[in-house]
């Protein structure tokens, strides 16, 4: 299990049991990154056009997890992206300026 921090802006959004969410990088507007939100993980909600720092991580065959519902630890089957958090880049507000010559 590998975790990854990324400014990102949310391109899609489906709604489902599992939601899933596609992220248009920052730093290279042609990298996308798609992760699921799990049903029982409290994620706030995010907005087509959000842009901030995207938190995941990335779980592979084999890689253990515990079951919150019997308590036992059990191992992922597939490799996939889960959302972690998801924090609202602050909105800067340049002021224009008048420029007297």
């Amino acid at each position: 299990m590998t975790e990854h921090i990324v400014e990102s802006k949310l391109v899609a959004k489906r709604h489902g049991r599992f939601t899933n969410l596609v992220f248009q990088l920052i730093s290279n507007p042609n990298e996308y990154v798609m992760c699921t939100i799990m049903p029982n993980w409290n994620i706030p909600e995010i907005n087509i056009d959000d842009v901030g720092f995207l938190q995941y991580i990335i779980v592979f065959p084999g890689d253990e997890y515990l079951d919150i519902e019997t308590g036992e630890i059990k191992n992922y089957r597939y490799r996939q992206n889960y959302l972690v958090n998801f924090i609202l880049s602050p909105k800067i507000k340049l002021k224009q300026q008048e420029l007297i010559l």
